[in-house]
């Protein structure tokens, strides 16, 4: 049985259509992270005091304003 096959012995409908085999994930172990952090800023300032990659994503939800005050004001209560 290859990565490529399911449980039944089956090449995987993936597999097949031409993507790259999947590798185990204790491959990913074998190099660095490269990070991408949305949202608070200390969790990427954290990781980059350690020498790890990463890249900060300012992004904030959509909900603003008035309706920002209004979904507050629901869970509030």
């Amino acid at each position: 049985m290859s990565l490529n096959d399911n449980k039944n012995g089956k090449t995987d409908p993936i597999a097949r259509s031409g993507a790259a085999p999947l590798k185990p994930a204790a491959s990913l172990l074998n190099v660095a992270p490269h990070i991408v952090n949305v949202g608070v800023p200390g969790f990427a300032e954290e990781l980059a005091s350690q020498g790890v990659s990463v890249v900060q994503l300012d992004w904030r939800p959509p909900a603003g304003g008035a309706r920002l005050a209004k979904i507050l004001s629901i869970v509030g209560t």
